[in-house]
């Protein structure tokens, strides 16, 4: 199996959706339409998190930007098999349980790129990861994803050269309702130790025009993709 990983450039847009409310139900601020902030837009840190302080609730959701027009024109045709993501974590907090687990979720957007947006807090859809988690603190804290339908989204777009938009929630954000702080924060793109961005890993069966099979095409390498390779984003 090939496999192909991108290492950023330092000029993505990942952000937070955040929505914060001053009592009311979760199910109120889970709901919300809109977030009432976006952060972390121009620092070197991603939060994705589910809190209640008292009588005040805070839930962050991760905005991920991902530019596939610039991909090797070997791997356009690919059959994307599994993906791995690759973070450094500098907080992993779970205050209740399942704190430290999160999905991804396919994202429609509202705006025309790489910005997000407060409407883009509820624009996740199907499909979505199984539930994934990154439970301590430390560089290369990896999750294999190898949902089927999700996969094949991200294929789709990938052998299009189209871009994407992803959404980290956190699990008590979809089910269950958090008594304390849960946070995950990871190092965005945007962070000066290029070591320390996130890269993202396809790997994939080829696809060699011409025989109608499949090969050992790109040479099973894994290889990293330089700033301004289109891929700057992850």
């Amino acid at each position: 199996m090939a496999s192909y990983t991108f290492t950023p450039g330092g000029d993505s847009a990942f952000a937070s959706l955040v929505k914060t409310q001053v009592g009311g139900s979760w199910n109120t601020i889970r709901g919300a339409s809109a977030a009432t902030s976006v952060t972390n837009g121009t620092t070197t840190e991603i939060v994705m998190r589910s809190r209640k302080t008292g009588s005040n609730w805070n839930l962050y959701r991760g905005f991920l930007y991902f530019d596939f027009s610039d991909l090797p024109s070997a791997i356009m045709g690919m059959r994307l098999n599994r993906l791995t993501l690759t973070f450094k974590v500098t907080i992993a907090a779970a205050g209740d349980t399942g704190g430290h687990k999160f999905r991804l979720f396919s994202l429609d957007t509202e705006n025309s790129g790489f910005d997000a947006e407060v409407g883009d807090y509820n624009g996740f859809r199907s499909p979505r990861t199984k539930v994934l988690e990154i439970d301590s603190t430390g560089a290369n804290k990896s999750v294999q994803i190898t949902d089927v339908p999700f996969l094949r989204s991200i294929e789709k777009r990938i052998n299009k050269k189209q871009d994407i938009h992803l959404m980290m929630r956190n699990l008590l954000d979809i089910t269950g309702t958090p008594t304390g702080t849960n946070s995950l924060t990871v190092h965005d793109p945007k962070t000066g130790t290029a070591g320390d961005r996130p890269r993202m890993t396809l790997h994939f069966t080829p696809y060699r025009p011409g025989t109608g099979t499949t090969g050992t095409g790109f040479g099973g390498a894994t290889t990293s993709a330089a700033a301004g390779t289109g891929f700057n984003t992850f």
